[in-house]
């Protein structure tokens, strides 16, 4: 495995690496030759001996939960939270026992004579390769050893094969190809004893992704495999516009502190196909059937399928039993009839009437055609020669009708998934196979110990309030901070006729002053002339003046705006108040107008109240150990575009700037596409400091989501480092404390009450300030599991949060009830909420600045990433 001096054999424990070596490699450089390409191979062996196998990245890029050798080490737990009441709960983590004291790690070439090893094919295509070749060689050749295969570059043999490096060739749909296994590593199983103890994590990530690799390898094989999760393509519930939703399971090993486990959970995405092209285009434009299509495609219908079918893979039914395969990248403005191509020895000739004289006559010759293929030009094909390729995941925004329909697919309450998880597990694990590797998986789900935490008791206007199950009533409180209306006006988008919103109205006028506001103006409804974008921007504009003339010229302090669907001009609506208008907007729809509810016009004014910057209520008691000193709460999260778009990422930051933490400034920036790391926090943060108050904070904690694992160390070292830059920019000697949080929302942990009185009666699920910071969370750094929230439907998902950096030195009772406290003062609804405040503000506030970029379809975006300068964000006069 070294290209340098004599080659020497791996090593029991550790592979080919030394102690030395390890520390030779640096911090950081976490460069494995696992998985790598063979050119970066190649460069990791020209650095000599101590490049080789550096720890802790098997897998680069592959294995999400494997973590690079950080330069900053993440804080170790400082004890466990002992408030609260005691609950237990069941968990989807199953123990894994190993009993082989090591196994042994091939890389794998796979080449033809015209295709090098570099070349990247799917996982599938691979996978069938060494199908091929261990039913020719499995026996005689690799004596008969168990193996499992990542899809890539990776085997796992259970023992030693009877070589260390040799070729073999294979023959594979009419192709000779080779390959090649190389003994680089025997990864030694005692290092997860001393993972579990807090030592040697680096090393302890080769046994994970060894026993990752063997878990995963049998469903691997038979069923369709997205990311960490597998499906069945035959279990799947119709979504509407030709998708449907698959279901699965997800599977994956992780360290925990009573030991390995077996993460398993239900999962479900959205596939396309197998289904004609020209169907499924009637389809997603709503057409009767494919007839419809006959004339062909309007210039909006074109656009409106390119966002769709771009990526799409698709194989042709027009050359006998020839399946070619191609992927779509992109749709012709011109039909079959009309595109013409030179037929050497011919001259020009139409694509239609080249099908009519080789193959048959299109049945739609004046449909546009997809190209496919990276030539220039691109090559031409009509779509009713096409059909989509079944496995496919659609990886689009769904309608909200699809949208809709997955959730009643996928809401399954606590018992039914827990029954469901313990099916999949079944599928999850070959116990015979697991078997021939030393490994055995303990089916029945643990049981592990948690607390629930007291609600915080919230401050109204002249009384008191205790939630009761996440949840309290406004019906006698009045807001804490109770707005002033005086200047305001109303759109009427929906095209309907007539005042059929003068009693919702009333009624909301109503609610709002028996919650303590001040409404002194009667709005006017302005009609937009249709529900087009541009003409609901007209109505605004003249609402908008309206208002303020009514109100002696003051400017307008809000404009309702009630639609018949949100989807078609919800983005522009904000677009318009927020940058055009400077005057905050607040949008509903018609079916709520139409049989007016109390608790709908309540929670409608806690939106304008909190609009107006007004507080809804606040917390009674300190919930910070610091409470008496000025202090700053923080939430960032950044957007990312849809997979196949042009639109560059969105980082948003907000920051608290009052004693309660209950309102906040927020700051937005741009930047290249799909980067996680906050380019700018710096500069975001300067504002967010300038816009605190007098006196700076003493110390600020941070709340980042969106953060994987696998990027704990670039963000904490990149940002942590940004905000002290901000700190120091700020004043001279300004250097408050710091506490770094990432939560998670995207992981596959669930739980579920293992008594009925520990129950929600309503749903069953766990009850709300549910914590977990025991036995199943991570072996030695800092993390606990929360459920703040009340589950409505389905099963409850827990936030995980993860502590980076701690200046303030937060005990886990304290941060564990700060946290939970926070999740009461989510201004816009009535209970607490799953996910801290400052993180969900985050969230919210890059998502409303993707309605300011404009529309993907007619003006050139770039991503940052070499195709021009990123887009600029317009100025925002009111959020």
């Amino acid at each position: 495995h070294h290209a340098m001096g004599k080659k020497k054999p791996p090593q029991p424990g550790g592979g080919s690496r030394s102690r030395e070596g390890r520390n030779e490699a640096g911090a950081g450089e976490a460069t494995s030759m696992l998985n790598m390409p063979a050119q970066g191979q190649a460069a990791a062996m020209q650095a000599g001996p101590a490049a080789v196998n550096p720890p802790g990245a098997l897998v680069a890029g592959s294995l999400q939960f494997h973590l690079s050798k950080r330069t900053t080490p993440l804080p170790l737990r400082p004890g466990f939270g002992q408030k609260g009441r005691p609950v237990d709960v069941r968990c989807n983590l199953f123990p894994i026992t190993s009993q082989l004291p090591e196994l042994f790690h091939y890389d794998v070439e796979l080449a033809t004579e015209k295709e090098s090893a570099e070349k990247l094919r799917p996982k599938v295509i691979n996978r069938a390769i060494f199908l091929a070749a261990k039913a020719l060689y499995g026996v005689p050749a690799w004596g008969g050893v168990p193996l499992a295969y990542d899809g890539i570059k990776n085997i796992i043999a259970a023992r030693r094969l009877p070589f260390e490096d040799q070729t073999f060739p294979v023959e594979f749909e009419e192709r000779t190809f080779t390959i090649r296994l190389r003994l680089v590593a025997i990864i030694g199983m005692a290092a997860l004893s001393e993972l579990l103890q807090g030592r040697s994590f680096d090393l302890a990530q080769d046994s994970l992704m060894a026993l990752d690799i063997v878990v995963r390898h049998v469903p691997s094989f038979t069923l369709t495999s997205v990311g960490r999760s597998f499906f069945d393509p035959k279990m799947s519930h119709y979504l509407g516009l030709g998708i449907n939703a698959c279901f699965g399971f997800h599977s994956s090993v992780r360290p925990t502190q009573s030991g390995i486990a077996l993460n398993c959970n239900t999962a479900t995405t959205s596939f396309v196909g197998p289904v004609p092209l020209l169907e499924l285009c009637s389809q997603l434009l709503g057409k009767r059937d494919v007839m419809d299509m006959r004339a062909g495609l309007r210039p909006q219908e074109r656009l409106a399928l390119l966002k769709t079918l771009k990526l799409l893979k698709i194989h042709v039914v027009h050359i006998g039993d020839q399946r070619r395969k191609y992927a779509i990248s992109g749709i012709s403005t011109q039909s079959a009839e009309d595109y013409k191509f030179d037929v050497p020895g011919k001259g020009k000739i139409s694509v239609a009437a080249y099908f009519a004289q080789n193959y048959k006559a299109l049945q739609f010759p004046r449909m546009a055609m997809v190209s496919v293929g990276n030539k220039t030009p691109p090559a031409m094909l009509p779509m009713e020669v096409c059909v989509v390729l079944a496995g496919q995941q659609y990886k689009r925004k769904l309608t909200g009708a699809q949208t809709q329909e997955m959730i009643k697919a996928t809401c399954f309450r606590p018992s039914d998934r827990e029954a469901r998880i313990m099916k999949s597990l079944n599928t999850a694990t070959e116990d015979n196979y697991l078997k021939s590797f030393g490994i055995t998986i303990n089916k029945n789900m643990p049981t592990v110990r948690g607390r629930v935490l007291n609600p915080p008791d919230l401050q109204f206007q002249k009384d008191v309030v205790k939630p009761q199950a996440g949840s309290w009533n406004l019906n006698r409180s009045s807001l804490f901070e109770s707005g002033q209306l005086s200047c305001w006006g109303v759109v009427d988008a929906t095209g309907f006729k007539g005042d059929h919103l003068v009693p919702f109205l009333q009624m909301l006028v109503q609610t709002m002053t028996n919650k303590g506001m001040k409404v002194s103006m009667r709005p006017r409804v302005t009609a937009a002339a249709n529900p087009s974008p541009q003409a609901v921007e007209q109505a605004m504009k003249e609402s908008a003046g309206q208002a303020s003339r009514e109100a002696g010229g003051r400017p307008p302090q809000l404009l309702l705006v009630v639609l018949r669907d949100k989807d078609p001009v919800y983005s522009h609506i904000k677009l318009v108040s927020d940058t055009m208008l400077g005057v905050p907007s607040q949008c509903m729809l018609a079916k709520h107008a139409k049989m007016p509810k109390d608790q709908y016009c309540a929670n409608l004014c806690l939106k304008i109240n909190s609009k107006l910057g007004s507080r809804n209520s606040i917390l009674t008691a300190p919930f910070f150990k610091h409470y008496a000193e000025p202090y700053m709460v923080v939430g960032a999260d950044v957007t990312h575009p849809a997979p196949g778009s042009l639109r560059p990422s969105i980082a948003a930051v907000v920051a608290s700037h009052d004693r309660t933490a209950t309102n906040y400034a927020c700051a937005m920036r741009v930047q290249p596409s799909r980067q996680e790391v906050i380019t700018d926090l710096e500069g975001m943060m300067t504002e967010l400091l300038n816009a605190f108050g007098p006196y700076p904070p003493r110390r600020i904690i941070m709340y980042r989501d969106g953060v994987s694992e696998g990027q704990f160390s670039q963000v904490i070292e990149f940002e942590l480092r940004a905000m002290r830059a901000a700190c120091a920019k700020y004043g001279q000697g300004f250097d408050p404390q710091i506490t770094f949080v990432v939560v998670q929302k995207r992981h596959h942990i669930r739980f579920f009450p293992a008594t009925r009185n520990d129950a929600d009666p309503k749903n069953g699920n766990c009850l709300p300030g549910t914590v977990i910071d025991t036995t199943i969370c991570h072996p030695v750094h800092y993390d606990f599991y929360l459920i703040a929230h009340q589950g409505l439907q389905g099963t409850s998902r827990p936030a995980h949060y993860q502590v980076l950096h701690d200046d303030i030195g937060f005990t886990p009772d304290e941060l564990q009830e700060m946290t939970n406290c926070l999740c009461y003062c989510f201004a816009r609804a009535t209970r607490s909420v799953s996910l801290v405040p400052p993180a969900y503000y985050a969230h919210l506030v890059a998502a409303r600045a993707v309605c300011y970029l404009p529309e993907e379809d007619t003006v050139s975006i770039h991503s940052g990433d070499g195709g021009g300068p990123l887009p600029t964000l317009p100025a925002v006069h009111a959020a």
